[in-house]
Formats: structure tokens, sequence, C-alpha cells
């Protein structure tokens, strides 16, 4: 799917759900827009792989201009992005190894949105 095409399923899907308050869905849509940019800037094709999805989140820890809540609505986003295209794409049969990638992923996404305030770098205690 291109990069317009996402955004723009995305801004739909957005707009539709009721539990984001409207003034903060063009945010969420615009960390959607900076993620596809950064990848395009990376000169590799669009991946929507949870992978890409944490790698960005630690490019903006990274940056310093960001503020964990900043990161954390970045996440969020993504996120929901991550649900909207799984709902999109065909299911295939996954071999063994693919199967427990994606079980690690969601124990990940899982750890990390459920305490993603008390876990610490060690960068945080310099």
């Amino acid at each position: 799917m291109a990069k317009n095409n996402i955004l723009t399923t995305y801004r739909v899907k957005i707009n539709t759900m009721h539990d984001i308050p409207s003034n903060r869905k063009p945010f969420y849509i615009r960390w959607v827009e900076k993620f596809l940019n950064w990848q395009a800037n990376r000169k590799v094709s669009i991946d929507l792989s949870s992978k890409h999805f944490r790698v960005f989140i630690e490019h903006l820890r990274e940056d310093k201009n960001y503020s964990d809540w900043q990161i954390d609505q970045a996440m969020d986003a993504l996120n929901i992005l991550n649900s909207m295209m799984a709902t999109m794409i065909e299911p295939r049969p996954l071999s063994e190894d693919a199967v427990f990638e994606k079980i690690h992923e969601m124990i990940y996404t899982h750890v990390i949105l459920e305490h993603r305030n008390s876990i610490k770098s060690p960068l945080d205690y310099l």
C-alpha cells in the first residue's frame, strides 16, 4: 500500500474512533505521517512491522526534542496503525518461526504499553 493510501486510510480510521479526543486526532495522524516520512528518508520500502515501529520510537527517544508523553502518543498512534493494517491484510499460513516472532512482538508491545512509565534506561541514571 502506498504512503498516501496508508495515510488516507488512517485518517478515516482515526476520525471514526470515539475513544480519542477530537483535538488529539490531528497529532495521531501527524505521528503516522512522521513515521512514513522517516521510512521514506531511510530509503527503505514502506514496512509496517512492529520492528520498524520500535526503531522509529527509539529514534524519537534519542532525538531529545520530544517529551515522554509525545513518545507515548506516537506509540499509541503506531499501534492503531498496526491494528488497522492487520485487519486489511489477507491472512496467510505462518511458519513456526513467524509464529514465535509474532508472540514475541505481542509480549514486547504489551509489556511496553503496560509498564512504559516504569521502565528505565541506564541513561536515566546518569
